[in-house]
């Protein structure tokens, strides 16, 4: 009976740890004003690697120097890509952008489609963000809960009964 109730102690607080894990990578930088992205493309290889998740800090335009990773939307839409900047061309109020695995360097990019700069990033950690944030992980996520609810109640059914007689005997007295 002790050893079901240690490994099923060991077993939850491994899961919490993981929980709160996860959830520190994931909500703490949105507490801290970064928003988190993953890696789809393979353009700015070496430097992030897809699969990876990069943290962006919004950043006011003027405050970018060249060789500075931003992220930023494409054209009249909401895709947002992340390049190095190459160039800054303030009377354009404009930056010029390459990914480090591509020969040739973007157009020109407004300043208002600046997202940010990116501050951080996670190697392959992205791969877990979507899987998270699929179906995959809801499912995950939910069977997590579920084990962490039955390691707090498993012990208490493995527990053997009491006699009627032990149930009927009123508790002895502390020494």
């Amino acid at each position: 009976m002790r050893a079901i109730t240690k490994i099923c102690k060991w077993i939850s607080h491994l899961l919490l740890i993981v929980l709160l894990a996860l959830a520190a990578l994931l909500l703490g930088p949105r507490l801290l004003g970064l928003e988190t992205l993953v890696v789809l493309s393979g353009s700015m290889e070496p430097a992030l690697r897809v699969g990876g998740l990069v943290y962006v800090r919004e950043t006011p335009p003027e405050e970018i120097r060249v060789g500075d990773v931003i992220t930023f939307t494409l054209a009249e839409s909401d895709v947002r890509a992340t390049h190095r900047v190459v160039e800054i061309r303030p009377g354009e109020r404009a930056f010029v952008t390459k990914g480090d695995a591509n020969e040739d360097a973007d157009g020109a990019i407004a300043y208002d489609r600046l997202v940010g700069r990116v501050v951080w990033d996670l190697p392959y950690l992205g791969f877990l963000v979507t899987i998270i944030q699929g179906r995959q992980g809801i499912l995950l996520g939910a069977g997590i809960l579920i084990l962490l609810v039955l390691t707090a109640f498993l012990p208490e059914i493995f527990k053997p009964e009491k006699s009627e007689a032990e149930q009927a005997a009123p508790p002895e007295p502390p020494e």
